[in-house]
């Protein structure tokens, strides 16, 4: 009795990564990121002038960057940025960030 071969693809099939605990990945990494959250702490008045200053130089797309705190993480960003007093926000790269958010500014040339 002859067997027939198998197909390249069924049989590359076999080796393909095979996921047991689906969903364990993605749990893992959401729990590393819950767990390296922290307090975002008071800033000095120097630091604070300095922010402030910053922001009142602030042209219509001046080249900034800016790192500030969001979902308990240090994030920064980089790009052109307006500034919305009404609401206390600035605008980069279509992210809203609140000025009390902000843990440092700075002018790019």
């Amino acid at each position: 009795m002859t067997r027939n071969k198998m197909p390249r693809e069924m049989r590359a099939k076999q080796f393909m990564p095979f996921d047991a605990l689906k969903g364990l990945k993605e749990e893992i990494g959401l729990r590393e990121y819950e767990h390296d959250r922290e307090q975002k702490g008071d800033l000095s008045e120097e630091m604070i002038l300095k922010i402030s200053n910053n922001i009142r130089n602030i042209k219509k797309d001046t080249l900034v960057s800016i790192e500030y705190f969001s979902d308990g993480h240090k994030k920064v960003l980089h790009g052109k940025c307006k500034v919305d007093l009404i609401e206390r926000k600035i605008l980069i790269d279509n992210k809203k960030i609140d000025f009390i958010d902000i843990l440092n500014l700075s002018l790019e040339n």
